[in-house]
């Protein structure tokens, strides 16, 4: 609980924590009620799925925003591709967002695009259910200004793909986790 606090402590309650604002969303402020409204968001507990977002970016399905202590501490945008099994329209979207984030962010700090050697899935046309049982992976991380940026791939069924780019306040996730492992414990 100390650890908790101290993080909270080291946020500073009132003060806007972050300038990255991933799809117009400002990391680590407290979400307005009025951009609630106007993006269409719907309330999932702490987390926020919307229709669109201050700044929407082409093709994107849905919106996410994940609030830790009333602030926003994960933002994400979900792409989807029907027909894929060969994962060419992922793959595409994946290295055109790739170019996008480096122009703004740099190189990222891991990139992966790796099939296991354990894997059923090894034909071109696998790619989506390869994705689908986590025997492939396409991904890439940036680390910036206290923010974690992961952009993956994943497979939703034996022919569809999709895209997952997620943007997290370091620290406001951290004091998640934090409070998460306090409550498990106080349960035992």
């Amino acid at each position: 609980m100390l650890a908790c606090a101290t993080l909270w402590f080291a946020l500073g309650a009132s003060a806007a924590l972050h300038h990255v604002a991933p799809f117009g969303f400002p990391l680590g402020v407290r979400l307005d009620p009025a951009v609630i409204a106007a993006n269409g968001c719907q309330r999932h507990g702490e987390a926020r799925t919307c229709r669109t977002a201050p700044k929407p970016v082409a093709d994107v399905k849905s919106y996410f925003v994940l609030l830790t202590e009333g602030r926003l501490g994960k933002v994400g945008a979900l792409w989807a591709f029907g027909e894929d099994r060969d994962g060419a329209k992922v793959r595409r979207r994946f290295e055109e967002l790739k170019t996008s984030l480096e122009s703004k962010y740099g190189r990222p700090r891991r990139t992966r695009d790796s099939l296991s050697r354990e894997s059923l899935w090894k034909r071109p046309g696998d790619f989506a259910m390869a994705l689908q049982d986590g025997d492939r992976e396409l991904s890439a991380t940036w680390k910036v200004e206290g923010t974690t940026i992961v952009m993956k791939a994943f497979g939703q069924d034996m022919t569809d793909t999709g895209l997952l780019v997620s943007y997290e306040h370091d620290r406001l996730m951290a004091l998640r986790e934090t409070r998460k492992s306090d409550a498990e414990e106080d349960a035992l």
